[in-house]
């Protein structure tokens, strides 16, 4: 029995390109035409001058209902044949050998240390495989350890990866956030989350595998254009990519014979280039480099729907920025910032207003205008930022 799901899906995914020439129909069906034009031509008198014995009109007669019948899989067939186009493609997509994408969890590095009697009586301990440590603000999230790690007699600290107990892409996490150990972990006094080593991604969707079959066939397994260089730094899991021409962070002037690779998150930094490095050209010099984060906040002043109370309102703006600013959202270099965050803001259903933005470095206090934003950075709105409700 055909998927009809996967071709649904292709087929909507392809005729929302504005930019893709428009498939044609290959037979142009219609069901009300075709059953009307039937039912008017037994409805015709016969050669002798009688009345048809078809000419009734009602739905419930055997004449109509064996045409309802008929047209119907007529209709059918007429399906599946406008199906074949997709069908050829998915079939090309099989022979070419593309796999979709399975779902992964996130992987999370947590800090764990020994507790004071471990360190006075020199007790090494042991941090089990699949040890759970809880979520300190999201009581159903937790992260389990994937591996054994032990901090022998000379070592405080151990930093164990961590696999999140969400499938897909992880949510809003908070540096040392996951802090509840379990009673049963002996000598250990604290954990603590450091940073994201892989994020997860969800189950690849079709069209996302053709797309993605697309962009290698553009390739050609060689870099040459900004896109190719983005391409492979997105095949190996980056979630955010910026080619930059000429220049590279830490040095001053312009180089033509340079391109610099942005990467978020920073840790794909190496997997990157040893992606790239084989496929780019031999006289031109690369340097792949992790994204810098710029944290920010300030004051933000909105103004909500009366029914929106002052917490929700919060929660709102919260979720817009995390959801369409915050990396690995967001625009490389962004110098137009405050403007994206009043148009998100004001986006957001229950917000209809926002009358002041005033952006800051969150360590500095160096207003948002006066920053030098360069095309490797990201900005991120710190948990610090203040939101007012306006009335």
């Amino acid at each position: 029995m055909p998927t009809y799901d996967r071709y649904y899906e292709l087929e909507q995914s392809l005729q929302a390109e504005p930019n893709l020439i428009p498939s044609v129909e290959l037979y142009g069906f219609q069901d009300a035409p075709i059953y009307t034009a039937i039912m008017n031509r037994l409805a015709q008198a016969l050669p002798t001058g009688e009345p048809s014995p078809f000419s009734s009109q009602t739905p419930g007669s055997a004449h109509s209902i064996l045409v309802s019948v008929l047209v119907y899989l007529q209709s059918l067939i007429a399906h599946e044949f406008n199906l074949v186009p997709d069908a050829t493609l998915l079939e090309w997509l099989r022979m070419m050998g593309t796999q979709l994408r399975v779902s992964e969890y996130s992987v999370l590095n947590v800090r764990f240390t020994r507790s004071q009697d471990a360190i006075a009586r020199n007790i090494p301990v042991d941090i089990p495989l699949n040890i759970e440590v809880r979520s300190l603000y999201q009581p159903d999230l937790s992260v389990f350890t994937i591996t054994n790690a032990r901090m022998e007699a000379d070592q405080n600290t151990v930093l164990v990866p961590c696999r999140l107990s969400r499938i897909g892409k992880p949510p809003n996490i908070r540096q040392g956030e996951f802090s509840q150990i379990p009673r049963s972990l002996a000598f250990v006094d604290t954990a603590a989350n450091e940073g994201i080593v892989t994020e997860g991604r969800g189950a690849e969707k079709l069209i996302d595998a053709v797309y993605r079959t697309r962009d290698w066939l553009r390739t050609g397994d060689r870099c040459v254009t900004d896109r190719d260089f983005q391409f492979y730094a997105l095949k190996v899991g980056a979630a955010k990519a910026n080619v930059i021409r000429g220049r590279m962070p830490g040095v001053d002037g312009f180089f033509r014979d340079l391109r610099t690779i942005a990467v978020h998150p920073a840790s794909y930094s190496a997997l990157v280039e040893a992606e790239i490095n084989p496929r780019r050209m031999k006289d031109e010099r690369l340097a792949v480099v992790g994204a810098e984060i710029i944290p920010i906040d300030g004051l933000v002043q909105i103004k909500v729907l009366s029914t929106v109370s002052a917490v929700e309102a919060f929660n709102l703006a919260a979720t817009a920025i995390t959801e369409n600013l915050n990396p690995p959202h967001g625009v490389w270099g962004d110098r137009e910032y405050d403007k994206a965050l009043a148009e998100v803001l004001e986006k957001t259903r229950g917000i209809y207003a926002v009358p002041l933005v005033q952006l800051k470095h969150a360590q500095t206090n160096v207003p948002l205008r006066e920053l030098d934003i360069q095309p490797w950075q990201l900005l991120e709105i710190q948990q610090t930022i203040k939101i007012e409700v306006q009335p």
